[in-house]
């Protein structure tokens, strides 16, 4: 068995409250060491696990898109590597979307629940909402084309454009056949060139924004977690 490696901040917080669901699972003298307060409720720690689980899950999965714009693609001929770059776009661009909006839940849904509890409401409310804030400015600010969220990008994004222009002259009886021998080499060569420059060009900003999103989202668990330690009334057990 591996090694596991070492955790960041989500992972260490949602460790602890894994403790707190399931003490049965784990050794006695950590389970005998498990410390709840009066106010201890099981749902609320399964529901704040549940949030930091979809941020975690969508967080790493953003981490592998560098991979797939690089090596997903299909060897039927039915898929172009285009409309397969295409599709990975659009699901990038979701991804990307969905993230943020399951951060800002997470620090809404403890911003509501925690008035209810925090003596220094007022701090914690004026906090959390800075958070907010920085949030969207930092998605605000990815290297993302903004035109390409809503709109229809097949004609917009270069790539796409430029493979989508070089596959029709290729597959349209008409036009083809109208083609020089070196306009055929050129356009050919449009179509490969438009593919890995696409590739290229998203795997990298997908690097880019990761790295991003990763350290915003230790930020944010490492600004968050001691409201959320109150608000659950529990105590920290891992790391000790």
């Amino acid at each position: 068995m591996s090694t596991p490696s070492r955790q960041n901040e989500i992972e260490n917080l949602l460790s602890n409250l894994l403790i707190y669901l399931n003490p049965e699972y784990f050794s006695p003298s950590l389970a005998d060491d498990t410390k709840k307060g009066s106010s201890f409720n099981r749902d609320i720690v399964e529901k704040y696990w549940k949030l930091l689980t979809a941020i975690d899950w969508f967080v790493k999965k953003i981490s592998k898109y560098p991979l797939y714009f690089n090596e997903f693609y299909t060897s039927n001929e039915k898929v172009s590597n285009h409309e397969a770059l295409e599709h990975h776009i659009y699901a990038y661009l979701e991804d990307m979307e969905t993230v943020k909006n399951k951060i800002v839940r997470y620090i809404t849904e403890m911003k509501n629940d925690i008035k209810k509890v925090a003596i220094n409401k007022k701090e914690v409310d004026e906090a959390l909402k800075q958070w907010v804030k920085d949030i969207s400015r930092v998605f605000g600010s990815s290297k993302l084309r903004g035109d390409l969220r809503h709109g229809n990008y097949r004609f917009v994004d270069p790539y796409i454009s430029k493979a989508y222009m070089a596959e029709t002259i290729l597959n349209q009886e008409e036009l083809f056949s109208r083609l020089t021998e070196k306009g055929v080499v050129e356009v050919k060569k449009n179509l490969t060139e438009s593919i890995e420059e696409g590739k290229n060009w998203w795997s990298e900003n997908a690097k880019y924004n990761y790295q991003q999103i990763y350290g915003l989202t230790n930020k944010v668990i490492e600004k968050t977690k001691y409201y959320l330690y109150q608000l659950l009334d529990i105590e920290v057990l891992i790391p000790k």
